[in-house]
């Protein structure tokens, strides 16, 4: 076998006889990307949503928002601290499980902790948890799913709309963004569902999208 230089992809031929094979195993090396990510070791979700205070595993888009109220507060510093002490540099917020309820207020739905009784409609758990994360040093990811049962039920999600050209985010009656300098937009061809998606994914990544910035510095060193 002739002298292969290292590198992150190296194939292996039928020809290659097994001593071949773990030579060139031994010459594959991780990319920046890889081997931040393998440095990173440990990284945590979190599940915290309207199933909590129903004692479900899983919510099934039905549950009354008027549930969702934390007594005492919500310890996010708690949370990433024991998190941070034990290793890890990542955390990452489900703020919207297939149950359709958002941790966070959203212009485009009232299922969410807007329409809960914590912090009298004012509570915002991605907020908070960012916050946190910032003072500990973690960055910070979020989990939107795709799929989501209280959209299903009012007709949004599986309504079998078919893909049309869609302007996100949508802006509505009073937004107020439609006056901020530089507002991205973006051209999609999406279902009712998928504009609905998008405008979530847009927004949930505000609180955030300084971390975001930063990893990705980072992995271009």
């Amino acid at each position: 076998m002739s002298r292969i230089a290292p590198g992150n992809y190296i194939p292996v031929s039928a020809n290659d006889c097994d001593q071949d094979i773990v030579t060139k195993s031994t010459l594959v090396r991780p990319t920046t990307q890889q081997w931040q990510w393998q440095d990173d070791g440990l990284s945590a979700f979190v599940h915290f949503g309207i199933n909590t205070f129903y004692n479900r595993e899983c919510g099934h888009g039905t549950e009354d928002p008027q549930c969702f109220n934390p007594t005492g507060v919500v310890d996010t510093d708690q949370w990433v601290s024991n998190l941070a002490a034990a290793g890890f540099k990542r955390v990452i917020l489900t703020v919207k499980h297939h149950a359709g309820f958002l941790l966070y207020p959203s212009r485009y739905s009232d299922y969410s902790v807007a329409s809960s009784p914590w912090l009298a409609g004012k509570g915002d758990v991605l907020r908070q948890l960012t916050h946190s994360a910032h003072k500990y040093g973690l960055d910070v990811g979020v989990y939107l799913s795709p799929a989501d049962s209280n959209q299903e039920v009012r007709g949004v999600y599986g309504n079998g709309s078919t893909p049309s050209a869609r302007t996100i985010p949508t802006l509505l009656p009073g937004d107020s963004r439609a006056d901020q300098a530089g507002l991205p937009s973006f051209n999609y061809q999406a279902t009712d569902y998928g504009a609905y998606f998008f405008k979530h994914a847009l927004r949930s990544r505000d609180p955030v999208r300084q971390d975001q910035r930063s990893l990705v510095r980072r992995f271009k060193r």
